[in-house]
């Protein structure tokens, strides 16, 4: 396979993820007015057309999602009739097992769709980890290659024109990209773009001496390694 078959293969796995979590976000907003819904006590919820079409999208949603590793959610919410019927039988019941039986059958959709979303995140990590860490690779030798323009005297608002600072915004962007909504940036990952931004050779000797090494070998970074530490030769 060549490198931009590679490259269109990972787009188009990466739109696959975008979707599934969009569709992900969607069940997820739906859960959380459904359930504002369910009965309590021995109050008889009157029938709602309203929690009648969230629980049609939440069906219909769900059947659009594609399976991890073999498995999908299945459970969707219960009719309103239904709901009434358990909610009232498990408090006329009135003992522990009866309403633990409830919440689980009340809770099953949302029990799922929280499954779901972590090997959602798993598969996504697993998929980004090695394109992050060739990015990684070469935002490293870019950095120490740009502090030989770094000038010696006092740094001023100059802009930095340099194909490898280019580089380096691209590949930071690509990571963003790839890391999606739901992977935590690492420390100073905000001050990395801010400063990628800008462009200004004094940003570019906060990125080399504070912003990259905190992103680079941060605690909180799911996805980096340690490596060349571009301040070595500062």
């Amino acid at each position: 396979m060549t490198s931009r078959d590679d490259d269109q293969a990972l787009t188009e796995a990466l739109r696959a993820f975008e979707a599934a979590e969009a569709n992900v976000i969607r069940l997820e907003n739906l859960w959380a007015e459904i359930e504002k819904e369910f009965p309590t006590g021995n109050v008889f919820q009157a029938e709602s057309p309203e929690y009648e079409d969230r629980c049609r999208a939440y069906a219909a949603i769900l059947a659009a999602l594609p399976a991890i590793d073999g498995w999908k959610p299945t459970e969707v919410p219960l009719p309103l009739s239904d709901v009434n019927y358990q909610t009232i039988g498990a408090n006329e019941v009135g003992d522990v097992e009866s309403h633990i039986v409830l919440h689980d059958h009340l809770s099953a959709p949302g029990r799922e769709l929280r499954e779901y979303r972590f090997r959602l995140n798993q598969q996504r990590r697993r998929l980004v980890r090695q394109i992050v860490a060739e990015h990684l690779t070469s935002i490293d030798a870019a950095l120490v290659r740009l502090q030989k323009i770094i000038p010696k005297e006092p740094v001023g608002n100059e802009v930095v024109f340099d194909r490898d600072f280019e580089d380096v915004r691209e590949s930071v962007d690509a990571i963003e990209t790839l890391l999606g909504s739901s992977i935590k940036r690492p420390n100073r990952w905000s001050d990395l773009r801010r400063h990628l931004r800008f462009g200004k050779m004094g940003d570019l000797v906060d990125i080399v001496k504070f912003d990259w090494p905190s992103v680079r070998g941060g605690p909180n970074g799911p996805v980096w390694g340690t490596r060349t530490d571009p301040r070595r030769s500062c």
